[in-house]
């Protein structure tokens, strides 16, 4: 179901940190609550995994006594119950830390800022052999002149992109959608397969489908023009708050702070500010924090800035480099001698559920005398999940869930269920039809950000026609093999592809070996 106007996605964390975009990277879809998203409102005066293939707030908040699931670092007993500091504990002093702050922090970034398709910086001293080396890369910043809706367009769709996603995979999508799709006129005119093939491999869907509404919401609500706060943002399609202040900060100038999990450490490190940050108190306190700390001048800039020192400076795994931090002499964390790498704490991940599913490839050779009975020969059967849920609207092969005590035979009699009575395939009661070759492929792990999924992997072939149209309320498509490779698929699917070519190729080295042997 989609989202209504102003929510974000349900599906999936906002505001992540690189410190999880390693393992987000790998996911294909979540389903989560977006808690991790920290921004404030706007004020109201301005209203897929690498596994591999096994073949074979206003005024002074009270202190609130939170309960304390986990933390890393600077400890306490997982049932000691967590204060939350008071905010005034936390601010910076307004006379003489805050402007110091500001200053160092703005300073550095306009020297030492990456250089990335979807960001502009009027204030930029990098040198020119620096952004040399960065065009050499592909990466050129926004044009200055960019129009304001054009920009705005740009900023909305990396932050889309960006959620829970590394940085090197968003400039890789981006450049390649705003090339075919320039301008939100442009995106609105897609279709969603369109849509999920230029997605496909970026993971967590739903986004896709929340920039085409977004897209044409825009075009046809409100003339093609965006709004230019984050309160009237938010009436966009798949924008809350997070998203809707990155926005409006950095494309508007509004005077709104953008909290994700790289701000969040270096706040909880320069303010030594320990407990959960995922706690709705603590969660709060960085907003306000944030939003105190806000350069009113160049608020776009200066959250860029302090995201920027957390992905690059003050990261969250190894060694941060703290003698490069332009701000070191005000860190808390730093100064008290203590590991700044004890700030923030850490949560619990939840424990991935586990599922069990069994695919099938499945492809159909009209004729074999007339065609060679190669691995790529024949098409191949792709069915198309439904509009809602996990994974909506993809392709995939046939796949059935099954008991995660299921062995190979109950497993290929659910598929065979599925694929002769669902699919209308009748290759066990039929003279037309019928199965050429059967083998299983092993198995495979596919990791999404709540489920670990462990796929059972067969082929079959069958001979005989390939059938004119689908069951109903069945869409199916049939592909050779060179389009099936073309075509946009999941990171999952491409797992089970990759099944089938590795035991396509395993068979063929063995029987030439077994030719050279004679």
């Amino acid at each position: 179901m989609a989202s209504k106007k102003g929510e974000e996605d349900p599906d999936f964390v906002i505001g992540s940190s690189e410190e999880e975009e390693e393992e987000a990277s790998r996911e294909d879809e979540v389903d989560l609550e977006p808690e991790g998203s920290s921004s404030p409102p706007p004020p109201e005066s301005s209203e897929e995994s690498e596994d591999s293939v096994v073949l074979g707030g206003r005024g002074k908040p009270k202190k609130r006594r939170l309960l304390l699931k986990s933390r890393g670092g600077a400890s306490l007993d997982a049932a000691e119950p967590l204060v939350v500091p008071d905010l005034e504990d936390c601010l910076f002093d307004a006379e003489t830390e805050l402007p110091r702050l500001r200053k160092a922090l703005l300073e550095w970034y306009d020297a030492n800022h990456r250089v990335l398709p979807w960001r502009r910086n009027a204030h930029s001293k990098l040198e020119k052999d620096t952004i040399e080396e960065y065009r050499k890369q592909g990466l050129v910043a926004a044009p200055l002149d960019l129009p304001d809706d054009d920009f705005i367009y740009y900023v909305w769709v990396c932050e889309i992109m960006s959620q829970q996603t590394q940085v090197s995979r968003v400039c890789e999508y981006f450049t390649k959608w705003i090339k075919k799709w320039p301008t939100v006129g442009d995106l609105a005119k897609a279709t969603q397969d369109e849509v999920n093939e230029m997605w496909a491999g970026l993971g967590y869907y739903r986004r896709a489908r929340y920039l085409l509404e977004g897209a044409k919401y825009v075009m046809d609500d409100l003339d093609g023009k965006f709004p230019r706060c984050a309160k009237d943002l938010q009436k966009i399609p798949g924008i809350g708050a997070y998203t809707s202040c990155a926005i409006a900060s950095t494309a508007c100038g509004e005077e709104v702070a953008v909290v994700d999990g790289n701000v969040v450490r270096v706040l909880s490190r320069l303010r030594k500010i320990a407990g959960d940050p995922k706690n709705t108190g603590m969660v709060k306190l960085f907003a306000d924090l944030a939003q105190k700390t806000l350069d009113r001048e160049r608020p776009g800039d200066f959250n860029q800035a302090l995201m920027e020192l957390g992905a690059t400076v003050c990261i969250p795994n190894g060694k941060p480099a703290c003698k490069a931090c332009p701000v070191s002499d005000l860190c808390k964390a730093r100064l008290s001698g203590v590991p700044v790498t004890d700030y923030p704490s850490k949560s619990v991940k939840p424990q991935k559920r586990e599922e069990r599913v069994g695919i099938t490839v499945l492809r159909i050779i009209p004729d074999p005398k007339k065609e060679k009975t190669k691995k790529t020969s024949g098409k191949f059967l792709l069915i198309k999940r439904p509009a809602g849920g996990l994974l909506a609207g993809l392709w995939e092969f046939p796949l059935q869930h099954v008991d995660a005590s299921a062995s190979t035979k109950e497993i290929q009699s659910v598929l065979d269920s599925y694929l002769t009575e669902t699919i209308q395939l009748p290759y066990l009661s039929s003279e037309t039809i019928r199965v050429m070759e059967r083998n299983q492929l092993g198995e495979a792990v596919h990791v999404f950000s709540h489920i670990r999924m462990t796929m059972v992997i067969e082929e079959l072939c069958l001979v005989g026609s390939i059938p004119d149209s689908s069951p109903e309320n069945v869409e199916m498509q049939w592909l050779t093999y060179e389009e099936l490779s073309q075509k946009g698929l999941s990171s999952g699917v491409k797992k089970v592809l990759k099944a089938y070519d590795g035991a396509k190729k395993k068979r063929a080295n063995s029987i030439a070996k077994f030719f050279q042997k004679k």
